[in-house]
């Protein structure tokens, strides 16, 4: 079955620029794993002191996440194919989250390294 919002071509742009920003994060990352420390601050809402503290693969929630909003709103694009408009939305909602996950995950290593 051939879903009819891969054949938009302002929706195969916005896949390719949200997969190569979540392949950005996981490179990023890979590159800098051995420069981390062994204990990072990740979660800054919390106290100040070890509870902002993780191990440096938590650092991989953000392109996890990513991956995870890029999929349900393709899910969800799928059931609204009538609607090219809103299936644009959605899959440039997941790319702009991309974008913004990946901004922070660049900022967070190099704040780190």
């Amino acid at each position: 079955m051939k879903l009819v919002i891969f054949s938009q071509t302002v929706v195969k742009i916005a896949l390719i620029v949200a997969i190569l920003l979540f392949l950005g994060m996981v490179g990023f990352f890979l590159i800098n794993y051995r420069q981390l420390p062994p204990q990072i601050p990740i979660f800054y809402s919390r106290p100040w002191g070890k509870e902002q503290l993780a191990p440096p693969l938590t650092l991989l929630i953000l392109p996890a996440m990513s991956l995870l909003v890029l999929g349900l709103n393709l899910f969800l694009a799928s059931f609204l194919e009538k609607y090219p408009l809103l299936t644009q939305t959605l899959i440039w909602t997941a790319v702009l989250f991309s974008f913004l996950a990946f901004f922070t995950f660049i900022r967070i290593v190099l704040v780190i390294i």
